[in-house]
């Protein structure tokens, strides 16, 4: 919603990545992608209209700002309270969908009755209902869905959508409500960071890895656990890349100095990996009775990437750049074998 028609091609290309690697016939894959797809359009066709909708209460969503209310809080903790239940429990799901979208559509309907809030009334209906419940119908038909499944079908389809859009959707929305996209000048020189560059490369590195993980059937076994490694991984990359935006050592005297100082503290933390790994290592293979291929090739790439990140070593004495380069490489690298330390913990006990 927040890129507006980008965000169609944005969706369109995750969708067809979804497809790959679920292994999913061609012709179902691009039929149910395009049929997603046109939920996507409805859906951002109804939120450009919710843009329009004048409303008596101009400072709910002022500045974008998001305020924990009691209204936002009871979202949260029923969202939270619905991921729990969907990953542990597989039965009755018709009735706990109608459970919480109930739940959810009453104290919606409370809230925007006291704040007389006509964008929560239209949000509700038009962005977290509608869209849902007229493409589940065309999926339905589309796929010849059997009679005796259909109504179950677009149920869950709609229900599991309202609970998403009206929880975590209706908090984003809060967010972004107010902000814009301010669209490059191509007229304008633009200084691109090489350390915003490196940050860029890694977390796409990451994300490939886990991706290839997940189609070879490597975490094929308490896959969930994997979850913790990749979003470890992807919030401190995503972090250290945010962080690099701003020029941190613009008020130091001693630029090099100061960039030097962080690289001896990446430097030393990844001593103490060093010393988990080389205990891990010969422990793990002697409880394992059957070690498989992989496992050696990812204690590799772990060891691989705590020693570069100390091998790193040496900058010209006078180039602040490339010292502040080698601060974010050895960043990178010291976060990888963070992560992959933590993949090969998994894998480890997985297998014990």
């Amino acid at each position: 919603m927040y890129y507006k028609w980008y965000g169609v091609l944005l969706a369109a290309f995750t969708f067809a990545i979804c497809g790959f690697f679920y292994r999913s016939n061609p012709s179902i894959a691009f039929l149910n992608s395009a049929i997603n797809i046109v939920q996507i359009i409805l859906l951002l066709l109804s939120y450009l209209g919710l843009k329009k909708i004048k409303a008596q209460n101009l400072n709910m969503y002022s500045q974008g700002k998001f305020f924990l209310s009691v209204y936002n809080f009871v979202l949260i903790l029923a969202f939270i309270a619905y991921i729990i239940y969907c990953t542990s429990q597989k039965t009755d799901i018709i009735n706990i969908l109608a459970l919480f979208s109930s739940f959810i559509l009453i104290i919606t309907l409370l809230k925007a009755a006291v704040a007389k809030d006509v964008r929560l009334i239209y949000f509700t209906f038009m962005i977290a209902f509608l869209p849902s419940v007229v493409v589940s119908f065309i999926s339905a038909f589309v796929n010849e869905v059997a009679a005796d499944a259909r109504f179950n079908y677009i149920v869950v389809w709609s229900l599991s959508n309202y609970i998403l859009l009206q929880t975590a959707g209706y908090l984003l929305y809060q967010i972004f409500f107010t902000r814009e996209i301010t669209m490059l000048d191509n007229a304008k020189i633009v200084q691109v960071d090489a350390s915003s560059i490196a940050l860029y490369l890694s977390i796409l590195t990451w994300n490939m890895l886990i991706l290839w993980m997940m189609n070879s059937d490597i975490i094929r076994v308490n896959s969930y656990i994997y979850f913790f490694p990749w979003t470890l991984g992807n919030v401190f990359l995503i972090m250290n890349l945010y962080f690099s935006s701003f020029y941190d050592a613009e008020a130091e005297t001693d630029k090099f100095a100061w960039y030097e100082k962080r690289v001896i503290v990446v430097e030393k933390n990844t001593t103490t990996i060093i010393t988990l790994i080389s205990f891990m290592l010969p422990l793990s293979f002697s409880l394992i009775e059957v070690i498989p291929s992989y496992l050696p090739i990812f204690f590799i790439a772990n060891i691989f990437c705590t020693c570069l990140s100390i091998g790193l070593i040496w900058t010209p004495r006078s180039n602040v750049k490339f010292i502040g380069l080698l601060k974010t490489l050895k960043t990178i690298f010291y976060t990888y074998s963070i992560t992959l330390l933590m993949l090969c913990v998994i894998m480890v006990m997985s297998l014990i």
